[in-house]
């Protein structure tokens, strides 16, 4: 029987993960998350549209190779924007109404 992931006291925000704005690039983002999981920060906040989208493709490819049962998921959802194909997605961010 497998025992329940305690949910953290922290988390990791990422609403500006993937933005436009972000100086990370994918690979520094997927680490980000990676050590967020390593020391034990199990809540994952993110959004439709946080970064169009991209933020939530980086999660899944971070989650893909990491413990992905250990990890809560917080998400919002409902607010409109253009959801173009993700290799258009920067402008995505022009889109938001």
């Amino acid at each position: 029987m497998k025992v329940a992931t305690p949910i953290s006291r922290m988390g990791l925000g990422t609403g500006r993960l993937a933005s436009l704005g972000s100086s990370l690039t994918r690979r520094q983002a997927i680490g980000l998350i990676h050590a967020a999981i390593d020391h034990d920060i199990r809540v994952i906040d993110t959004a439709d549209t946080y970064g169009s989208g991209d933020s939530e493709r980086v999660i899944g490819a971070a989650l893909k190779e990491r413990r992905r049962d250990d990890c809560f998921l917080i998400t919002k959802a409902g607010f409109a924007h253009v959801a173009l194909p993700a290799a258009f997605s920067p402008l995505n961010q022009i889109g938001k109404s």
